[in-house]
């Protein structure tokens, strides 16, 4: 371990910073800059280790076919926009990649120490845009680079749309950790995870990304009731969902009526209303139809260009900034630009690593790469990526999932070693 391999280190630092700190996003520059940062940790990375990027696995392979293809392809049909949008989503397989090199190197402490550097910047930008929501409660979702206004709340420190969902999968973990009696931590460590836990859950209540509430709910009710994860308890829960199926929505509505109590006229309020409406009387509102229309519009151009996508055609922006197709789910936006080749393989290349930890992870370890797993499906069929959550899910997870599987094989050991000292 030299210069090259620290320098790597410290170029996926800065990418995932400027994956969530809204005053250097917010720079006219940074659209220059972050490619910069990738092209650093990516000739750093080469010093390091040539081999990893030559003598490569089947995914890294298709994930090389799958990175050209989706950059290259649009620069020469003209739509420059979708290829920069997937240039930077390269960001994603980059943090995985970073784990494997600093995994393949031993040297997953600083992997740690990195994660560690990290949680002062979200917890700056968490309590800088917690005091902010008092004034303006809608203010995340205006924090974004599409007006002047929204650059100014980012340059604040304000955090958006790629800062609430990165909280939200942040989020997991600490939930894991701070609810789990098997994992032993000191008195500090746990007094630490909780105040982070209150500061990120607050941030994400509070933001009005009913989507994000959603999929904290989930997490937690998956936390409570699904401790293991076996093929006999799925089947279980699988069979209980069938019965109770057909009585959901009463239940939904129920649960729905109890939390509107508390949330007053807030954006979060305003989507259970829509959901309560749909389930009762099948009223789709406004901002519900409009999501369901974004994927009809991208389903509906797939299947109208179901092998090559609409992308080799190019497209144009309009004047209002909208395009050809939906533009509200990562992957189903994938069928409808690339085909189906190419977007199964999108799914391939971003879910595999989750699905490659979640099977390393044995059964008496831990549900929480399943969870992982099945949310971030989720939030990629329904939102669009971005590098702040690909930080979480390719970097943090698989570096915490490591001395999960490491703690948990050690208990495992001491227990089967009591058992047979005992007889």
């Amino acid at each position: 371990v030299g210069f090259p391999y620290y320098l790597s280190l410290s170029f996926l630092y800065i990418m995932a910073i400027l994956a969530i700190f809204p005053p250097v996003r917010a720079l006219a520059f940074f659209n220059a800059l972050w490619p910069l940062v990738m092209i650093g940790w990516l000739f750093s990375s080469l010093l390091i280790s040539r081999d990893f990027f030559i003598k490569v696995s089947i995914h890294r392979l298709m994930t090389y076919v799958f990175i050209i293809y989706s950059i290259v392809l649009p620069y020469i049909s003209g739509s420059t926009f979708i290829g920069n949008r997937y240039l930077e989503l390269t960001q994603l397989i980059i943090f995985y990649w970073g784990f494997e090199l600093c995994k393949r190197k031993g040297r997953l402490t600083d992997a740690v120490k990195l994660i560690w550097c990290f949680l002062p910047a979200a917890i700056i930008v968490s309590v800088i845009t917690i005091s902010e929501y008092a004034q303006h409660p809608y203010i995340s979702r205006l924090a974004k680079k599409d007006t002047a206004a929204g650059i100014q709340y980012m340059l604040q420190g304000v955090g958006g749309y790629d800062f609430v969902y990165c909280l939200v999968f942040l989020l997991l973990p600490l939930i894991y950790f701070c609810f789990n009696r098997n994992v032993l931590l000191g008195h500090r460590m746990k007094v630490v995870l909780y105040v982070l836990l209150a500061l990120f859950a607050v941030n994400i209540l509070l933001s009005n990304f009913a989507t994000a509430l959603f999929l904290v709910s989930f997490a937690i009710m998956f936390r409570f009731f699904l401790k293991r994860v076996s093929t006999l308890l799925l089947l279980t829960y699988i069979f209980i969902f069938a019965i109770l199926f057909p009585f959901l929505p009463s239940i939904i509505v129920y649960f729905l009526d109890f939390a509107l109590d508390y949330f007053g006229t807030s954006m979060n309020a305003a989507r259970m209303l829509e959901l309560r409406q749909l389930l009762l009387v099948g009223v789709i509102e406004v901002s519900m139809g409009a999501r369901i229309e974004a994927f009809a519009l991208s389903i509906d151009v797939f299947l109208d260009n179901f092998l090559l996508g609409i992308v080799v055609d190019g497209l144009e922006v309009s004047s209002t900034g909208t395009t050809a197709f939906g533009q509200h789910s990562f992957f189903i936006d994938g069928f409808a630009l690339f085909g189906v080749v190419f977007g199964l393989l999108q799914i391939y290349v971003f879910m595999y690593p989750l699905k490659k930890e979640f099977v390393l992870t044995s059964l008496h370890r831990t549900t929480l790469p399943f969870l992982v797993f099945i949310l971030a499906m989720v939030f990629f069929t329904i939102n669009n990526a971005v590098p702040a959550v690909g930080f979480v899910i390719y970097f943090v997870y698989p570096v915490l999932n490591y001395y999960l599987a490491l703690y948990s094989q050690r208990n495992f050991s001491t227990r089967s070693y009591s058992v047979e000292t005992s007889r």
